[in-house]
């Protein structure tokens, strides 16, 4: 007998796979024309039998927040050798414009930040932010450079100041906007080191005052105590209104001497051919300017007798000059020299005590006064001469 025939097992039917919508790539070509609406047709067809949505408002555009800086054709320097190779570069070079742009940029910055190699290349990185000029007038890039100079004399002041800037303002072929420029840099490097210019640290500025407080701050704590007669007004133990500025510590003073005062005065001595070969009477006048503002920097310290007393003997000539911007320089001279001293007891001593055998007494000082407040003509001699006048012991006079 024949076995009896067994019906074949049902079979599950088959689905069709699911075609997921591929997401769009940026740098997918885009087809265009009789290719893009057949593809557009295949798209569709498929889209319908799996029965897939393929819009493409769900999908998330890609986040393109990029400034390209890293593209740019020359890098921010990141250490003091790095801006070294920016200022020595060639103006023939096909970045020369980038470089100007980035030096004008971060030089300051750079400096200011105190990068660990700028003692090694401290007087080649002077001598390029001094020599370095704005050839393509950007207008901030002079002042950029010649603050990163300051900063750095002041940071480096025996390698800078008395290394380099100084020797070089005597025996450099300079033009006179280079020597202006030294004398401008040296002193804005003193006011630096005294605390009273540009900030050599961000940190030691002086903290802002704290804002003041609101209406509902002032009621909350166990310590606001309000007042009966004046409603909402409080008062908070140990809180400081006005907080008091950080002290600045007098660097100058350590430096003052040996990097700044001196060397500017000697060489003078050395080298008066140089001043007097080319406009005379401007740098003689900026020269007296800059020893001022070292002897301003240097008061209430041990050095200011000294040093006054050197500025007393060096303008104490120019007070007679026929050149009436040489005498309004030697009476300002004279007045920063008294103005140094504590009292009128110590202006005494100071005019009393000078060792220079050219270095005028006290009667001399009133004589001047007198005269050129009777018979100057130049009005702002006859001004700083009053000053003086005020700021001694008239008391004295015979």
């Amino acid at each position: 007998t024949e076995p009896p025939a067994t019906e074949p097992a049902a079979t599950e039917p088959t689905k069709a796979p699911t075609l997921r919508p591929r997401p769009a790539r940026p740098d997918e070509v885009v087809l265009s024309g009789s290719e893009s609406e057949a593809s557009g047709d295949e798209a569709s067809e498929a889209s319908s039998e799996s029965g897939a949505s393929s819009d493409g408002e769900d999908l998330e555009p890609y986040e393109m927040e990029d400034d390209g800086a890293d593209l740019a054709p020359v890098q921010p320097p990141r250490c003091a050798r790095d801006l070294l190779e920016l200022l020595e570069g060639k103006i023939e070079d096909e970045d020369a414009y980038d470089r100007h742009v980035v030096i004008a940029a971060h030089a300051e910055a750079l400096v200011r930040r105190r990068p660990a190699d700028a003692t090694d290349v401290a007087e080649r990185l002077a001598t390029a932010l001094l020599h370095t000029d704005n050839y393509f007038n950007l207008p901030t890039f002079a002042a950029n450079t010649l603050t990163g100079l300051a900063l750095l004399a002041a940071q480096e002041p025996v390698a800078v100041v008395a290394g380099y800037l100084l020797p070089h303002f005597f025996t450099g072929d300079l033009t006179l906007n280079k020597r202006l420029d030294i004398l401008d840099t040296v002193s804005r490097a003193a006011r630096s080191l005294a605390g009273l210019g540009i900030d050599l640290d961000p940190a030691d500025a002086p903290r802002d005052k704290p804002a003041r407080l609101e209406d509902g701050d002032r009621v909350r704590g166990r310590r606001a105590l309000v007042a009966a007669d004046r409603p909402g007004a409080t008062r908070r133990w140990g809180y400081r209104r006005n907080p008091l500025a950080r002290p600045v510590e007098n660097a100058f003073a350590k430096v003052a001497a040996q990097c700044f005062f001196f060397p500017l005065l000697l060489g003078y001595a050395q080298h008066p051919d140089r001043i007097k070969s080319s406009f005379p009477v401007l740098l003689k006048t900026r020269v007296v300017a800059a020893l001022c503002c070292f002897v301003d920097c240097a008061r209430l310290t041990h050095l200011a007798r000294p040093l006054a007393t050197h500025l007393i003997a060096f303008a104490w000539p120019d007070a007679t000059d026929p050149e009436p911007a040489l005498r309004r320089a030697a009476l300002i001279a004279l007045l920063t020299a008294l103005s140094a001293a504590r009292d009128h007891d110590d202006q005494l001593t100071l005019l009393a005590s000078s060792p220079m055998p050219d270095a005028p007494t006290y009667q001399d000082l009133l004589t001047l006064v007198d005269r050129s407040l009777d018979h100057d003509p130049d009005p702002s001699v006859r001004e700083v001469a009053a000053a003086i006048g005020a700021s001694l012991p008239r008391l004295l006079l015979p």
